[in-house]
């Protein structure tokens, strides 16, 4: 499944992603400012680090968590979203 998450001034939108548990995801990644903190993404228990530029899309491939939720970030920790497992 393919999921669009825009960067915008005040975060991730959507900011929680809901998929099945253990599924193979692509979530591809829009920074529409230059406001924020939004130019860099991390996945930290993934130790993914992606450089988001200006009004480009980002892919980053993943299977969700079996259980939970596999949180991101900004690359300052201010921006915070997750992919959630869900039955």
């Amino acid at each position: 499944a393919v999921f669009a998450v825009e960067v915008g001034g005040d975060g991730y939108h959507p900011g929680e992603i809901s998929a099945p548990p253990s599924t193979p995801i692509r979530l591809v990644f829009t920074r529409t400012t230059d406001e924020g903190c939004g130019q860099e993404l991390v996945i930290p228990s993934l130790d993914v680090h992606r450089d988001l530029p200006l009004n480009e899309q980002v892919a980053v491939d993943l299977v969700s968590p079996a259980t939970g939720r596999l949180a991101f970030t900004c690359g300052m920790g201010m921006y915070q979203g997750a992919l959630v497992a869900a039955p």
